[in-house]
């Protein structure tokens, strides 16, 4: 009869994203996993496998346990410009509340550091990319709807440039210096959006 596997294994995913989050997936061994979720080396290899399959697992909870909820606000139905400055409102706040040095966006790093060198890994920072881009989208086709927009809004650039915009701002989160552009960034963003409801 088989072993039974003594451990929680959401509780390791979880742990072991923060020590991808914290090292980068390159920087991260099959030990530094062991050490930080408290699971020998045998037992991790037969839940999850090889360091990229827990890695892959790390990417599908963080997409349903931090982007899915980060970006609920942007993706419900009917959101609209009020709901973006509201959200980066909330994002302008974090970055101010940050007052030392942070990890960044998991996300984020892990596109700079993974995409296009893996293709599973890039098959899934791609999805994480959409469902980003697919929350801005949702605001713009109705603040279109709701006449919002400029007539000369494109929704494909917009959604476009606030899902890029958000990845630097993620970047950007690791340095106090950088921190303060995306301050700057984000009430450039706000006042334009602001802009668009009192025209």
């Amino acid at each position: 009869m088989p072993r039974k596997i003594e451990f929680d294994p959401q509780a390791a995913v979880t742990d072991a994203m923060g020590v991808f989050w914290e090292k980068g997936y390159v920087g991260t061994s099959y030990d530094d996993l062991v050490a930080g979720t408290g699971v020998s080396r045998a037992s991790l290899y037969k839940a999850f496998g090889d360091k990229k399959a827990i890695y892959l697992k790390v990417l599908d909870r963080y997409k349903t346990e931090t982007m899915q909820p980060f970006l609920k606000v942007l993706s419900a139905e009917g959101a609209s410009i009020a709901e973006l400055i509201g959200f980066l409102k909330d994002l302008k706040q974090y970055f101010e509340s940050q007052d030392s040095l942070s990890r960044g966006c998991l996300f984020c790093n892990s596109n700079i550091e993974m995409a296009g060198q893996d293709e599973e890994i890039t098959r899934k920072l791609t999805e994480l990319l959409d469902i980003q881009r697919a929350g801005f989208r949702n605001v713009f086709v109705n603040a279109r709807l709701k006449g919002e927009l400029y007539a000369t809004d494109d929704i494909e650039r917009l959604a476009d440039t606030y899902a890029t915009t958000l990845m630097g701002l993620g970047v950007m989160a690791k340095t106090t210096l950088a921190r303060t552009i995306g301050v700057n960034t984000l009430n450039n963003l706000i006042s334009d959006l602001e802009s668009r409801l009192s025209s």
